[in-house]
């Protein structure tokens, strides 16, 4: 397949999950409703697909990530800024630091890629109260990783790209979850690490409200332990 882009648009400013999504309203008053890659609607409804513009904080910064068709999008409001932004009931004056322009190839590695997810909401209802009702730490591990691969495949598919081969992801690394609040509904997020033999794009997100911050990817290195994932 052609490589899409990934374009990543970072500002000075830092923020709390609360005003990110605060930002993400004041980004679409400010780009108009004919962009739905920014809102993530489409008609009248939601458009039920992985969401192409993303709104995270990223190393202390905000950051909004444009994927494949939205990436130019994301790339032209480097003009609009620097600019003055409603976050909730506070006016913050956002400044860009810097914005790139990356191409991603979906690629399946013999050698694995680990991976590091923060605040990584897996559990739908259903999956919640399976995840809760299993004794062994073995099979939750299995549901997660199954979960994990699922999300996998939607990104893939958000970019128009379907695997033939069969994608694999290990846990290495688990926390303990923690509760966090969103839309006056708290979720188990986790944050872990993974191999996988697939080659992701670093900073995109996985899981559920991946486009206000929740579920960032980030590619770490690999220890030496780990490179005989696949043999």
């Amino acid at each position: 397949m052609e490589a899409k882009n990934i374009a990543i648009l970072r500002f000075e400013e830092n923020l709390n999950f609360v005003e990110l999504r605060c930002l993400r309203g004041s980004i679409i008053d400010l780009v108009g409703k004919d962009h739905p890659f920014f809102h993530n609607h489409q008609g009248s409804g939601l458009r039920y697909a992985y969401p192409m513009v993303q709104y995270k904080v990223i190393g202390g910064h905000v950051c909004i990530i444009g994927i494949g068709e939205a990436s130019m999008a994301v790339m032209q409001l480097v003009g609009k800024f620097p600019r003055t932004l409603s976050v909730g009931k506070t006016e913050v004056e956002f400044h860009v630091k810097d914005c790139k322009l990356e191409p991603y190839v979906p690629v399946m590695e013999i050698t694995p890629k680990l991976y590091g997810l923060t605040n990584y909401i897996a559990l739908t209802d259903e999956n919640f109260k399976k995840y809760h009702s299993m004794l062994a730490l073995s099979d939750k591990i299995i549901l997660l990783e199954q979960i994990i691969t699922g999300n996998i495949l939607s990104f893939l598919k958000g970019i128009d790209y379907y695997v033939d081969e069969r994608i694999e992801c290990v846990i290495t690394k688990l926390d303990e979850p923690k509760e966090k609040p969103y839309k006056h509904v708290r979720f188990d997020c986790f944050n872990l690490q993974f191999v996988c033999n697939m080659e992701l794009p670093d900073g995109i997100a996985l899981g559920k409200s991946g486009s206000v911050g929740f579920g960032t990817l980030s590619r770490l290195r690999l220890p030496d332990k780990f490179k005989n994932f696949n043999q």
